[in-house]
């Protein structure tokens, strides 16, 4: 299976604007779903930037996805950890 670079865009609201995101995303540079902060990603190599407070875009090698983008969307993080560790025990991720 071919990896690329993903831009993997994680919603943490249902809300456009949300006034309370629950900032739960899954990390991949901790593999694990935690609660985000702007500390915790500005020092992380996979951080690509924020948008509308509501999301973090970050990009890592993954499967490929249609035009290189894959959206998680809000509540999805564990579906997403599900499916990254699924790949790394199947030594497709590392």
């Amino acid at each position: 299976m071919k990896l690329e670079l993903i831009m993997h865009v994680n919603q943490m609201s249902l809300d456009t604007y949300p006034t309370d995101p629950d900032g739960k995303v899954y990390c991949r540079k901790n593999n694990r779903v935690m609660l985000t902060t702007m500390k915790d990603c500005g020092n992380c190599d996979y951080f690509r930037g924020a948008d509308r407070g509501d999301v973090v875009l970050c990009e890592w090698k993954d499967v490929a996805a249609p035009n290189g983008v894959l959206h998680i969307k809000y509540g999805q993080a564990d579906e997403e950890y599900k499916r990254v560790n699924k790949l790394i025990k199947s030594s497709i991720l590392k």
